[in-house]
């Protein structure tokens, strides 16, 4: 279960911590990187609240071991407790700035989805798998520089030769955001 509460911090002005936070989304922006998070707020198991969380130099991440990362570290899917600033924008969701951020899990594991392309999406390097128009039926699949692309020989391919109805093996995180189509990383894409 996860919750957000105030806290004190003696480094900080007041404080919010957010514990067993979710990362779902991350932008980044030069030196600054914009971690939208979820947590479930104590007073309702099921109600939500998204922040976004804006993790720069100046905030300290750390995983559960003590070992410092940079926020360049941080994927969706990760597990975190965070210290964040009360000073909100009024905006939805909320942006606020992140003192301290720790890494609870983080996803490691990879599953293996068979399917066919129902889209692909060139300008923000998505592959949808799954029936077209039904995005209760897809897999949304983030495609990222170091996402292995191949055709059926296993020759390097671009994400714009995949086409709709293309069948497709898809090495993945084993996790997925709770959206739908539920998203996530895509390690390796094989067109068969």
């Amino acid at each position: 279960m996860s919750f957000c509460e105030n806290i004190w911090d003696p480094d900080q002005e007041e404080s919010i911590k957010i514990q067993g936070g979710t990362i779902e989304h991350i932008m980044r922006a030069g030196t600054v990187d914009y971690v939208k998070t979820v947590c479930f707020l104590p007073q309702s198991k099921k109600k939500q609240s998204v922040v976004i969380l804006i993790a720069d130099d100046h905030t300290l991440i750390q995983c559960n071991d003590g070992k410092r990362i940079t926020s360049r570290d941080l994927r969706e899917g990760m597990r975190i407790d965070a210290w964040i600033s009360v000073s909100m924008t009024r905006s939805i969701p909320p942006q606020t700035r992140a003192y301290r951020i720790i890494v609870k899990s983080s996803p490691c594991g990879i599953a293996v989805t068979d399917g066919r392309v129902a889209a692909v999406d060139l300008h923000n390097n998505f592959l949808y798998t799954g029936v077209p128009g039904k995005p209760e039926s897809q897999i949304r699949f983030v495609v990222t520089e170091d996402t292995a692309l191949l055709d059926r020989w296993g020759s390097r391919i671009r994400l714009r030769d995949l086409r709709q109805g293309d069948r497709v093996r898809v090495e993945h995180a084993d996790f997925m955001t709770a959206s739908i189509p539920p998203q996530t990383n895509a390690f390796m894409i094989q067109r068969y």
